[in-house]
C-alpha cells in the first residue's frame, strides 16, 4: 500500500524534501495527495517528477497522483505537464454545458500557507542549529506556529436597508432638490438604516457620533445633511460647514466624491473647498477672498486659521453651523486634549451654536451595548463641548443574509457528513446549513435582541467548536468549513480581492459606499493584509505584518 503525501503540506517544504518524495514516488512507495491544491509553480512541479524514469507512459504518471483529490485546475495543468513530458498533444476536454467552468479563484488559505512556508524556508537558512536537543526544540516552537499565529477569520456582515431619497424626501426629511445630487443613473440612493437615523438626529439640531464599520457609508451621514441645509438656505455666504481629517489622504478622496455629488447638478450654487497645506498661495488666498461653504481641513490648519488674520473670515463666518471630525478615534491623550481646546476656541471665536458631528469605525468594545454607547457619548461631550446624548450615539444595525434559519445539531451532523454538493448556485449555498451555522459563528451574534460583530477567530477555533457541538473529528470541520468558504468562490463565481493596509488605502476604500448596493462590504484591518471575497455575505482572513511584509517581497508566481 502506498503511503499518501498531502501536495499542500510537501509544498511548504524545501526542495531537497521534494526531490526526496519524488524518488518515493518512483520507487512506488508514495502518492500524492492534491487535496486543497489548484496550482502550483511549474519549477516546484519539475522538482516533483524530476526523479521519475524517463521512460514512464502516462498511465505511469498519472498513478503518482490520487485523481480523487485533484481540483479541475491542477489536473489540467497536471495534464498539461505530462503530455510536455512525454511530447505529446493534451486532449481538449470536452465543454460542460450542464456546468460551465468557472475562472479559477485565489484560495486564501493556500496563499496563506504559501507565503508562510516561504517565510519559514528564509528563517531556516540561518538557523543553524549544532544541538541536537535546542534544534528539535526550535524545530517545534516553529511547528507551533510560535512566530506566526493562525489568520483570523471575520464576515462582513450586511447593513439593515433604510429609506431611498425619494421616501425621505416625501416624509419632509431631506429637501427635493436632493434627489438630483444622490443618485446614480437616475435611480435615487437607497441608504442604510444608520444613514437614515444620522439624517434625523442632524435634523432635530443634535449632536450625534457615528460608530459604524469601514465601508458603511459614515460619510454620508454628514454630507447629505450638510447639502440639505445649503438646499434650503441657497442664499447662504461665506463656510456653512468645517470638516476636519486628521490627514490629508483622507482629504483629498473625501473631495473626490464631493466632486461626483457636485457633477450630477450642472452649475450647482454648493462649493467645497480643501484647505491644507497642499494648495498653492494663489489658490489659498481665492479660497480666503471668496469662501466656500463647505471647507475641508485638518486641525494644523484650523489652529492656524484661528491664529492668522488674513485666514479670519474661514473661521469666523456669521454662517457657520457645522463641525465634523472625521476618525474621531485619532484623537486621544496629548491630542486630543488639544483638538478639544482647538474646537472651543472654534466655538468661542465663531459666537455660533454649532452642531457637531463624529464619526469612527472604532471608539469602545469594552462592556456592552448600552456601556459602550455611554462611553462613546462621554468622549465626544468631552472633546466637542457640548451634550452627545447616547442615544445619539449611532451604532451599526446588522442583519443577516443567510435566510435558512439556525440549524439543530442533527441537520448540522447530516450536512458535514454528506458534504457539500458537487456544483452549488449562490441560492443554495444561502440554504445550506453549514453557511447558516458560519454567519452566526464567524460573523454575527445577539445582544440584548441586537445583532453584532463577532470577534475574529481562527479557522481552527472555528473548526474545533463545530466539532464539539456536531461531535465529529476536528480535521471533519476544518475541511468542511475550508470548502464552504473557498467551495463558494469556485462554484458561485464568488471574487477574492487583496487589500493593502496602508491609510492611503483605507482612504480611498472609504469612498461613499453609499448604502445602494449591499454587495461592497470593504474590509480593512490595519496592520494586516486583508483579503476579502466581495459578496453580500462575505469574509476576510488577516495575515499578520511580517508575513505580509514576506508576501510582498516575494515574486508573483501566479
Amino acid at each position: 500500500m502506498k503511503v499518501s503525501i498531502r501536495l499542500q503540506d510537501l509544498l511548504q517544504q524545501n526542495d531537497q524534501a521534494i526531490a526526496a518524495t519524488s524518488t518515493l514516488i518512483a520507487q512506488g512507495i508514495a502518492q500524492i495527495d492534491g487535496s486543497d491544491v489548484d496550482a502550483i509553480d511549474p519549477e516546484k512541479l519539475t522538482l516533483l517528477l524530476s526523479n521519475l524514469p524517463i521512460e514512464w507512459d502516462f498511465t505511469q504518471l498519472s498513478a503518482a497522483f490520487n485523481t480523487a483529490t485533484l481540483s479541475d485546475t491542477f489536473r489540467q495543468q497536471l495534464d498539461r505537464h505530462l503530455h510536455q513530458r512525454l511530447g505529446s498533444e493534451p486532449v481538449q476536454p470536452t465543454p460542460n454545458t450542464e456546468h460551465p467552468t468557472v475562472n479559477p479563484t485565489l484560495d486564501v488559505f493556500h496563499l496563506r500557507n504559501e507565503v508562510i512556508g516561504d517565510y519559514r524556508r528564509y528563517i531556516n537558512s540561518f538557523l543553524k542549529i549544532r544541538d541536537r536537543q535546542v534544534k528539535e526544540f526550535v524545530d517545534q516552537a516553529l511547528d507551533r506556529g510560535q512566530l506566526w499565529t493562525d489568520p483570523l477569520l471575520q464576515l462582513n456582515p450586511a447593513y439593515k436597508s433604510g429609506a431611498t431619497v425619494t421616501e425621505l424626501v416625501q416624509r419632509q426629511v431631506l429637501h427635493p432638490d436632493c434627489a438630483q445630487y444622490f443618485s446614480k443613473n437616475g435611480n435615487p440612493f437607497k441608504f442604510r438604516y444608520h444613514q437614515e437615523q444620522a439624517f434625523l438626529a442632524a435634523q432635530r439640531q443634535e449632536p450625534y457620533v457615528l460608530t459604524t464599520g469601514t465601508g458603511s457609508g459614515k460619510s454620508m451621514t454628514y454630507v447629505v445633511p450638510i447639502f440639505d441645509d445649503l438646499l434650503r438656505h441657497p442664499d447662504i455666504q461665506g463656510v456653512r460647514a468645517i470638516l476636519v481629517y486628521p490627514m490629508n489622504a483622507l482629504i483629498n478622496s473625501q473631495k473626490e466624491e464631493f466632486d461626483k455629488f457636485l457633477a450630477n447638478v450642472p452649475n450647482t450654487h454648493i462649493r467645497v473647498e480643501q484647505y491644507t497645506g497642499q494648495e498653492s498661495l494663489s489658490k489659498k488666498v481665492e479660497i480666503q477672498n471668496n469662501p466656500p461653504q463647505i471647507l475641508l481641513t485638518n486641525y494644523v490648519m484650523l489652529e492656524l486659521m484661528l491664529t492668522r488674520t488674513h485666514e479670519e473670515k474661514l473661521v469666523t463666518s456669521d454662517n457657520l453651523k457645522f463641525l465634523v471630525l472625521d476618525e474621531l478615534h485619532t484623537y486621544r491623550g496629548r491630542q486630543g486634549a488639544d483638538v478639544a481646546l482647538l474646537i472651543r476656541k472654534l466655538r468661542q471665536r465663531s459666537d455660533r451654536n454649532l452642531l457637531c458631528i463624529g464619526t469612527s469605525a472604532t471608539m469602545s468594545t469594552e462592556g456592552d451595548r448600552t456601556n459602550r454607547r455611554e462611553t462613546v457619548a462621554a468622549v465626544a461631550s468631552k472633546l466637542f463641548g457640548v451634550e452627545v446624548k447616547p442615544n445619539n450615539v449611532i451604532d451599526e444595525t446588522l442583519e443577516r443574509s443567510i435566510p435558512h434559519p439556525q440549524p439543530s445539531i442533527t441537520e448540522l451532523r447530516d450536512s458535514i457528513q454528506s458534504g457539500l454538493p458537487a456544483h452549488q448556485t449562490l441560492e443554495a449555498f444561502q440554504q445550506h446549513p453549514i453557511a447558516a451555522w458560519i454567519e452566526m459563528n464567524f460573523g454575527l451574534k445577539e445582544e440584548d435582541n441586537h445583532l453584532v460583530r463577532r470577534t475574529p477567530i481562527s479557522l481552527e477555533a472555528g473548526a474545533a467548536k463545530l466539532a464539539e457541538a456536531v461531535n465529529l473529528p476536528t480535521e471533519t470541520c476544518l475541511d468542511i468549513l475550508k470548502q464552504t468558504f473557498c467551495g463558494a468562490a469556485k462554484r458561485a463565481g464568488w471574487r477574492f480581492a487583496c487589500i493593502s493596509s496602508s491609510r492611503r488605502a483605507a482612504a480611498s476604500m472609504r469612498r461613499s459606499n453609499l448604502g445602494q448596493d449591499d454587495r461592497s462590504p470593504w474590509k480593512v484591518s490595519t496592520p494586516r493584509l486583508t483579503i476579502a471575497c466581495f459578496t453580500r455575505w462575505s469574509f476576510a482572513a488577516s495575515v499578520d505584518r511580517t508575513t505580509m511584509e514576506c508576501a510582498m517581497s516575494r515574486k508573483d508566481k501566479r
